[in-house]
C-alpha cells in the first residue's frame, strides 16, 4: 500500500507529458489560406501527432483531432489546387 501510494505521489509531482497540440484553424482562416500555407499547416500537424501505439487516452483523442484538422485542410488544399484537366486524344 505504501508502494502504490509513493507512485501516485511521485506521478503527481512529475510534469506532466505535453500531448502535441494539432493547430486548428476555423473555415475562415481556411479560406484565407494560400496553398503553400495549407501544405504548411498539413506538415506541422503531422509533425504533432503520436503513434496509434499510444497508450494515453488523451494522446490517442489529440490524433483524432489531428487526423480530422488535415482532413479540413486538405480538403481546403483540394479547392485551391487547379485540377488537371484530362487530356483527350484524337
Amino acid at each position: 500500500m505504501k508502494k502504490l501510494l509513493c507512485i501516485i505521489l511521485l506521478a503527481s509531482t512529475l510534469p506532466a507529458f505535453a500531448v502535441p497540440k494539432c493547430i486548428r484553424y476555423t473555415t475562415t482562416e481556411l479560406n484565407a489560406m494560400t496553398a503553400d500555407e495549407l501544405k504548411a499547416a498539413i506538415a506541422q500537424n503531422k509533425e504533432n501527432m503520436w503513434g496509434y501505439s499510444s497508450f494515453s487516452s488523451a494522446e490517442r483523442a489529440e490524433n483524432q483531432n489531428c487526423l480530422i484538422q488535415n482532413q479540413r485542410i486538405s480538403s481546403a488544399l483540394e479547392m485551391k489546387t487547379p485540377k488537371k484537366q484530362a487530356s483527350t486524344q484524337k
